[in-house]
C-alpha cells in the first residue's frame, strides 16, 4: 500500500507551448525612419534642369549627366526602376564625380534589393563628401538588413558625431545594438531616441521589447500603454502588452488586452491562442479550448494551438482527444518536443507506459535539456517499477533544475522504496523547503508528513 501511495504523489508536468511574440514587429531592422529615401533632385547652381531644346543645342559632358540624372528621376517617380537605374548609371559615366547620382542609384538598388551595390553607391558618396550624413545613415541602414551591425553600428555613430539630434539615428543603432545582443546599449539608445522625440512610438515599443526580454515587465508594461495613447488602434501593441501582463500575473488585464487586439483584428490567431493559454492557467479548460479551436480556425497550421488544446483536454480528463491534438501539432511540427513530452503524458495516462517512454525519449532527442521531460520519464519508469531508471531521470531533471521542488519530492520517494532512508530525508526536507519559498502550503504539509512519518520509524532511528 505504501507504494501505491508514493506512485500517487508522483507529478507529470507539461509544456504549454511558448507564447508567441511577433518578433518581426516588435524590432524592425531597417530601423524607424528613412527621411533620405527621396531622390536627391539636381542642384540648381550645378545642375539646371534640362529641356529638350538644351539637349540638342548642348552636349557637353556635364549637361549630358545632368540630362540623364533628371530622366532617371522621373523614370524612378513613374517606377520605372530599371530605365532609372540604366540612367543614373550613364550620368555617372559621364560625370564620375556626380555625387546625387551615386546617392540616388544607391536609394534606387535599396528599392531593387541590390544592397551590396547601395552600400558601394553610399560609400561613394561618403568618398566624395565625407559630411553627407545622410549616406552614412542610409548605408547603416542597409548593414543592418544585411546582419553587418557592428558596421552599421560605426555608421550610425557617425551620424550621431556629425549631428547628434536625430532621433531615428539613436533608434536605428538601438535595433543593431540589440541585434548584437547589447540589450542595456540598446534601451540606452531608445531611451534617448524618446528623449530627442517623445512622440517616437517605434522607439517605445523597441524598449519595451527589450524591457520584457530582460524582465522588466512594469518598465515593458508603461512602454506599451505610451504606444497605445500614441496609437490607439495598434493591434499588435495590446499584443505584446498582454504578454507582459500575463508574465508579471495581471492575468485578467492581460485578457482585457487581448479582447482589445480581438476587437480590432477579428482574425488575430494568436491572440486567441495566448487568450487560451491565460484561460487555461485560470483552469477555465472549456474556454481555453474554445480559444484555442478559434486560433485552430484562423490558422489551421497553428501548431501550438493544438498542442495547447491537447493540454487543456487532457486536464478535463479527454486523453485519447488530447492524443489526436498533439498527434496534430507534430504533423505541422514534427520537431515539437513540448507536443511528444505531453503526448507522453497522455500516454502515460491511459496506462500506455512504453508508449509514453517512447514519446519522452523523443522529446528528450529533440531538447535534451527539458528537465520536465525527466521528471516524466522517471515517474513513468516508476509506474514499471523501473527504480533505478527512475533515479537516473529525477537525479539527471535535479541536474538541469536545482530548485525544481517536485522532483526533489519524487527522488525522495524513490530513495525510501529503495530503503535508503537518509537520501529519502534529505530530497524530502529540500522538497519541502523549496514549496515553502514557493508559497505552495498544502504541498509542504504533505511532504512534512511524509519526513515525520520516516523519522518515526523504529528503524531510522539506529541509523
Amino acid at each position: 500500500m505504501e507504494g501505491k501511495k508514493m506512485f500517487k504523489s508522483l507529478r507529470i508536468w507539461e509544456f504549454l507551448g511558448a507564447i508567441l511574440l511577433r518578433k518581426a514587429y516588435a524590432i524592425a531592422l531597417i530601423g524607424i525612419i528613412m527621411p533620405h529615401s527621396v531622390l536627391a533632385q539636381t542642384r540648381t547652381e550645378y545642375y539646371g534642369a534640362v529641356s529638350e531644346d538644351n539637349i540638342i543645342n548642348d552636349d557637353s559632358e556635364n549637361q549630358n549627366a545632368s540630362v540623364y540624372f533628371n530622366r532617371g528621376v522621373e523614370k524612378y517617380n513613374q517606377r520605372d526602376f530599371p530605365g532609372a537605374l540604366s540612367d543614373f548609371t550613364k550620368a555617372i559615366e559621364l560625370r564620375p564625380d556626380f555625387i546625387e547620382a551615386y546617392y540616388n542609384r544607391g536609394i534606387l538598388r535599396i528599392n531593387l534589393g541590390d544592397y551590396q551595390g547601395g552600400i558601394a553607391d553610399f560609400s561613394n558618396v561618403i568618398n566624395l563628401d565625407p559630411s553627407r550624413i545622410e549616406a552614412y545613415y542610409n548605408r547603416g541602414n542597409i548593414r543592418s538588413i544585411i546582419g553587418d551591425y557592428q558596421a552599421a553600428i560605426a555608421d550610425f555613430n557617425k551620424v550621431i558625431q556629425l549631428q547628434p539630434n536625430l532621433f531615428y539615428v539613436y533608434s536605428n543603432r538601438g535595433v543593431a545594438r540589440s541585434s548584437l545582443g547589447d540589450e542595456r546599449g540598446a534601451i540606452v539608445d531608445f531611451t534617448k531616441a524618446i528623449e530627442l522625440e517623445p512622440n517616437a512610438v517605434d522607439a517605445y515599443n523597441n524598449r519595451g521589447v527589450i524591457r520584457r526580454k530582460l524582465g522588466d515587465y512594469r518598465g515593458a508594461i508603461a512602454d506599451y500603454s505610451q504606444v497605445i495613447e500614441l496609437k490607439p488602434n495598434d493591434t499588435k501593441t495590446y499584443f505584446n502588452r498582454g504578454i507582459a501582463r500575463a508574465e508579471l500575473g495581471n492575468k485578467e488585464l492581460a485578457i482585457e488586452d487581448y479582447n482589445q487586439a480581438i476587437q480590432l483584428k477579428p482574425d488575430y490567431a494568436e491572440a486567441y491562442l495566448n487568450r487560451g493559454n491565460i484561460w487555461q492557467s485560470l483552469r477555465n479548460y472549456q474556454q481555453a479550448i474554445a480559444d484555442f479551436s478559434q486560433a485552430i480556425k484562423l490558422n489551421n497550421k497553428l501548431a501550438d494551438a493544438y498542442n495547447n488544446r491537447g493540454n487543456a483536454r487532457r486536464l478535463l480528463g479527454d486523453n485519447q482527444g488530447a492524443i489526436v491534438d498533439y498527434n496534430q501539432a507534430l504533423q505541422i511540427k514534427p520537431n515539437l518536443p513540448d507536443a511528444y513530452n505531453n503526448r507522453g503524458n497522455a500516454y502515460s495516462a491511459l496506462g500506455n507506459y512504453w508508449e509514453a517512454i517512447s514519446n519522452y525519449n523523443q522529446a528528450l532527442e529533440l531538447n535534451p535539456d527539458l528537465f520536465l521531460t525527466y521528471n516524466n520519464r522517471g515517474a513513468t519508469y516508476l509506474e514499471l517499477g523501473n527504480f533505478e531508471a527512475a533515479l537516473a531521470d529525477f537525479s539527471r531533471a535535479i541536474e538541469l533544475q536545482p530548485n525544481f521542488a517536485n522532483v526533489y519530492e519524487n527522488r525522495g520517494l524513490v530513495y525510501k522504496q529503495l530503503g535508503n532512508l537518509l537520501k529519502a530525508l534529505e530530497d524530502l526536507q529540500k522538497a519541502a523547503e523549496l514549496f515553502e519559498k514557493e508559497n505552495k502550503n498544502y504541498e509542504s504539509k504533505r511532504v512534512r508528513e511524509m519526513i515525520d512519518k520516516i523519522e518515526g520509524d523504529t528503524d531510522i532511528k539506529s541509523i
